[in-house]
C-alpha cells in the first residue's frame, strides 16, 4: 500500500482511527505491522470504561474506590503510551519504506517490484503474526495464573469469612449467655431483696401489733385496777358510814 494510501482518511490507521469506536479496526499494512513488530494486541487498545475494567480484574473486586481509581487510570495511561510506541513505529516504516524506494530507485508501476514488495511484506507479517501468537499463548498462561489466583484468593477469603463467621457466632452465643446469667442474677438478687424487705415488713407489723396488743392489755389492767380501787374505797367509805350510824 503506498503512503498516499497509508494515509487515506476513510482507510483507518494508528493516527486517524478512533479507539473509542469498539467497530472500527487498523487496515494499513504499516499499522499492521508495527502492531505486529511491537506484540501489542489491538483490542487492548480499544477504551474501556471502569466499569469494563474492573470486571476483567476481579482481584479489585474488594478494593477500596481510591486503589480502582489509582489502576484505571494507570491502565489507561499505559494503553495511551502503547498507542504513541506503535504510532512511532509506524512512521519510522513509512520513512524506512521510502528511504528504500529512494535508494533503490523502486517505481510503483513496475509489477515485478511490487510483486517483491506484497511477497516481502506478507512474509514480515507472517513472522510477526507467529510471534505474537506465541506471545499471545503467553499472555493466555498469565491471564489463567491471575484467574486461578484470584480464585484462591476468593477461596481463603470465603474460608476465613467462615471461620470468621463461626467465630462471631460462637462470641455471640458466648455474650447471650453471659447477658442470660446477668439477668437471672440480677433476677435473684432483686427476689432477695424483695424477699428480705417483705420479711422486714412482716416483722414490723409483728411487732407493732404486740405493742397494740400489750398497749390494749396494759389499758385493761389500768382500768380494772382503777375499778377494783374504786370498788374499795367505796367499801371504806360504806364501813365508815357504819361506823358512824352506831355511834
Amino acid at each position: 500500500m503506498s503512503e498516499d494510501k497509508e494515509t487515506n482518511e476513510e482507510v483507518k490507521n494508528l493516527e486517524n482511527i478512533d479507539f473509542k469506536n469498539k467497530k472500527e479496526r487498523v487496515q494499513t499494512p504499516h499499522s499492521k505491522l508495527a502492531l505486529l513488530k511491537l506484540g501489542m494486541d489491538e483490542e487492548k487498545l480499544i477504551v474501556k470504561t471502569k466499569e469494563e475494567y474492573l470486571l476483567m480484574h476481579p482481584e479489585l473486586k474488594d478494593a477500596s474506590n481510591e486503589i480502582k481509581d489509582k489502576r484505571y487510570k494507570h491502565y489507561n495511561k499505559r494503553r495511551e503510551e502503547k498507542i504513541e510506541k506503535a504510532k512511532k513505529l509506524r512512521n519510522e516504516l513509512i520513512e524506512d519504506e521510502k528511504k528504500e524506494k529512494e535508494e533503490n530507485g523502486d517505481n510503483e508501476n513496475d509489477e515485478l517490484n511490487k510483486t517483491k514488495k506484497k511477497k516481502f511484506e506478507s512474509a514480515a507479517i507472517k513472522k510477526e503474526k507467529e510471534k505474537l501468537e506465541v506471545m499471545k499463548k503467553q499472555q493466555l498462561g498469565e491471564i489463567r495464573n491471575i484467574i486461578d489466583y484470584a480464585y484462591k484468593t476468593e477461596e481463603v477469603k470465603k474460608k476465613n469469612d467462615e471461620k470468621i463467621k463461626i467465630q462471631e457466632e460462637k462470641e455471640e452465643k458466648l455474650r447471650l449467655e453471659k447477658e442470660k446469667m446477668k439477668k437471672e442474677k440480677e433476677e435473684l438478687q432483686k427476689k432477695r431483696e424483695e424477699e428480705k424487705k417483705e420479711k422486714l415488713r412482716l416483722e414490723k407489723e409483728e411487732f407493732e401489733r404486740k405493742i397494740k396488743e400489750r398497749e390494749k392489755k396494759e389499758k385493761q389492767l389500768e382500768k380494772e385496777e382503777k375499778l377494783k380501787q374504786k370498788k374499795l374505797e367505796e367499801e371504806i367509805k360504806k364501813k365508815q358510814e357504819e361506823n358512824e350510824k352506831k355511834k
